[in-house]
């Protein structure tokens, strides 16, 4: 089995997306929020510059991240299981 399994989902509005990655050696779920196409307004030059070192020294141009154990996993779980 991978150690590492991951799933990209894009909104609706095709603005945004969402990936989950979970990492099976630390047991953990890691979910990124990204920010896709033009946004409402213009990055200032001081932005730009952070979303570029990220890239550049993490190679994930996301907006935020999420980190949960398998406990909490398994609440998203129930509650995505109740919705559907």
């Amino acid at each position: 089995m991978e150690s590492k399994k991951s799933i990209f989902i894009e909104c609706d509005c095709y603005a945004e997306g969402i990936k989950l990655s979970y990492e099976k050696e630390d047991k953990q779920l890691y979910i990124s929020l990204y920010q896709r196409g033009f946004s409402p307004r213009t990055k200032t030059f001081k932005e730009k510059l952070r979303w570029i070192w990220r890239i550049i020294t993490k190679d994930v141009p996301y907006d935020d991240e999420v980190i949960l154990n398998l406990k909490k996993v398994q609440k998203i779980k129930s509650f995505l299981n109740s919705i559907v």
